[in-house]
């Protein structure tokens, strides 16, 4: 009795190590997800619990690894908005509304600039530099939160600072051309 291979078994055999491998994987990511946003939620916790900086770490104007540290940390800063550049950085806002974030310069007493978002503007640009323009060149007092600048994502188009563009907070290109 001669007897052939089985081949109805590799089919199924093929399509259950191929799945358990996607499962496999996919709950690794997760795993990875779930330690990064417990990181990240320490992280906020710690910065809202602590108590307000009233001074940041001296650093120069190009680049401060110290502020990294301090991401998530309440401040309350003392100092000037510049009335210019004023960068818009094109979003929507919770109900949808498009517009732009404002982000302006601080100049804090005794430290290096910073890039500060001023909140949401709805409508056109021109509106959003109204909304700025109203406190520049005046002594502030900045109450906020640090965090890092919001990166490029894979699929985020390229800055056009000649247009006052903005889709990421690229600090070395803001540097580069307001520095």
């Amino acid at each position: 009795s001669d007897k052939q291979p089985n081949t109805t078994s590799l089919i199924p055999t093929l399509f259950v190590t191929f799945s358990v491998l996607i499962l496999l994987t996919l709950g690794t990511w997760q795993m990875q997800r779930l330690m990064w946003k417990e990181d990240l939620l320490a992280s906020v916790q710690f910065g809202q619990e602590s108590e307000a900086l009233a001074q940041l770490p001296g650093c120069d104007a190009t680049h401060c690894s110290a502020l990294t540290s301090l991401a998530y940390r309440r401040v309350s800063l003392t100092g000037q908005f510049m009335p210019e550049p004023v960068l818009l950085r094109i979003g929507h806002h919770r109900d949808f509304r498009e517009g732009h974030y404002v982000l302006a310069i601080f100049e804090p007493t005794g430290a290096a600039p910073i890039l500060v978002n001023r909140g949401f503007a709805p409508g056109n640009q021109a509106d959003a530099m109204k909304a700025h323009m109203l406190d520049a060149n005046q002594p502030t007092t900045l109450q906020g939160v640090l965090r890092p600048a919001l990166e490029p994502r894979l699929f985020t188009p390229a800055n056009q600072p000649d247009k006052n563009i903005w889709f990421s907070e690229n600090i070395s290109e803001i540097n580069t051309l307001y520095g």
